[in-house]
């Protein structure tokens, strides 16, 4: 798939350093300073095809093999690669926080790992930074009251399996007023 790399940057160019790319000219962008050979054979971007589209746009960057306490002081988001749920994938490390990686992935949204998790599926230690380039980042990755709202496993655990009083009881008379007057089907309530 072409389109995992371009769909990780995007959002680092866009939300981290204010470029206001779309997706599409990211991946032309990529496509045309990166490798175009290789990009074919391996059918997606590599990090380094990254590296070279950043320079055309005048930025430093870097990839990096790094140790999860290199991650947790980082200052800037980091695009890093991931094997999660039997696919290889890039995603746009936001933060690290109270032991949860904060990252926001081009399919599933915000989301975040528990450092564990995070440290069993962070392919290679590889990690990938476009720095400011002297200006003020615009820097909306950055975390928020709303993103540090973390639900663990036992709240999650307590809810699924908590019966909820029933709000209201529907009446056969209530039924044949909402409908067409035809047979009343029967629920079986608690």
């Amino acid at each position: 798939d072409y389109s995992c790399g371009s769909a990780a940057l995007t959002p680092l160019l866009d939300y981290y350093l204010g470029r206001n790319l779309e997706e599409r000219q990211v991946m032309e962008g990529l496509l045309r300073y990166g490798e175009a050979d290789k990009i074919v054979q391996r059918r997606g971007f590599s990090l380094l095809d990254m590296k070279r589209y950043a320079a055309a746009l005048g930025y430093k960057s870097g990839g990096f093999r790094a140790e999860f306490s290199d991650l947790d002081a980082l200052e800037h988001p980091a695009l890093v690669p991931i094997h999660y749920a039997g696919f290889k994938h890039f995603v746009v490390v936001r933060d690290v926080y109270n032991d949860h990686v904060f990252v926001a992935d081009p399919a599933l949204g915000n989301i975040s790992f528990t450092r564990t998790r995070f440290e069993e599926i962070w392919d290679q230690n590889v990690l990938f930074v476009i720095f400011p380039s002297g200006q003020e980042p615009r820097n909306a990755l950055a975390l928020n009251d709303r993103d540090m709202r973390l639900v663990d496993d036992r709240t999650v655990s307590l809810l699924a399996f908590r019966e909820f009083p029933q709000i209201n009881k529907i009446t056969e008379n209530q039924v044949r007023e909402l409908g067409t007057g035809g047979d009343v089907i029967h629920l079986r309530t608690k």
